[in-house]
């Protein structure tokens, strides 16, 4: 798909965006001295103890470390969804986000690890990979349909807002890619970058976005609340060559009306 596909779109007029201050999420202690102990699909345990910023863990996931210790930040986007983004010590480039819907009994995981820049191996590919993983809240009820991918969300368009100085418009090309527009940023403006993208529907009006950007050290984790126009979730970024980290990040949704109607069968090569 090329730069040709959006030059018969123009871009709709932004509401004022005056009185819209940050919307970095605020931290909670809602899960402080709560054991947390996950069962995914595939039968490994994941148990999480969370107290004053800082968890500990164990888990059978294979290739995950059995055990560790990590920073642990955690916000809600709505009743009962909590967003809890950690740091792990080690490996220090390896970063997890867990979605957990206290309602439902049910949990997404998403194991995010740097794999360097061999753009021979990887041929412009990002610099960071997703593992994302469904599971259940032992000792839960446990309700709903399993978190699974979607094609909802495709040729959707939404203006996220972090800031009145940082709006991006964000575009679900197909399946496997998603555009973004810097529409206003301190550096990057009228910027369109094509990233990696996954889609799992969570809940009714309720979706986990993953994206890897192109050729860089970043790579996002964003849960979108459609029914309250809000997104949160976790930025995976390394910091030095040894060390990366995973910080909290949210925005207001403006959605945009209208689709637009790409080929899902189109996959692009880079």
């Amino acid at each position: 798909m090329g730069m040709k596909a959006l030059e018969q779109y123009s871009l709709p007029q932004l509401p004022p965006l005056n009185q819209v201050g940050s919307q970095k999420p605020t931290q909670v202690q809602d899960l402080d001295g709560r054991q947390l102990d996950l069962t995914l699909d595939s039968g490994s345990r994941f148990c999480l103890n969370i107290g004053d910023g800082t968890g500990t863990f164990e888990t059978s996931v294979p290739g995950w470390p059995a055990k560790g210790t990590c920073t642990a930040d955690v916000c809600v986007l709505r009743d009962n969804v909590y967003v809890v983004s950690l740091d792990l010590q080690e490996p220090v480039t390896d970063a997890l986000t867990v979605v957990l819907m206290m309602a439902q009994g049910r949990a997404v995981l998403v194991y995010h690890k740097y794999i360097g820049d061999d753009t021979a191996q990887f041929d412009r590919g990002p610099n960071v990979s997703q593992s994302f993983f469904t599971a259940v809240i032992n000792g839960a009820d446990i309700s709903g349909e399993t978190p699974s991918e979607t094609k909802e969300l495709l040729g959707g368009r939404d203006f996220l807002v972090f800031d009145e100085k940082n709006i991006r418009e964000f575009i679900c090309v197909n399946k496997s890619r998603l555009l973004e527009h810097y529409v206003y940023t301190q550096m990057l403006n009228g910027k369109v970058e094509r990233h990696h993208a996954s889609y799992i529907k969570l809940d009714d009006q309720l979706y986990l976005i993953g994206w890897r950007e192109m050729d860089t050290n970043m790579a996002y984790a964003g849960v979108f609340d459609y029914r309250n126009n809000r997104m949160q979730g976790s930025c995976f970024s390394l910091v030095s060559p040894w060390e990366a980290t995973a910080k909290l990040t949210g925005a207001l949704i403006i959605p945009v009306n209208g689709r637009i109607d790409y080929l899902d069968g189109l996959e692009p090569t880079h």
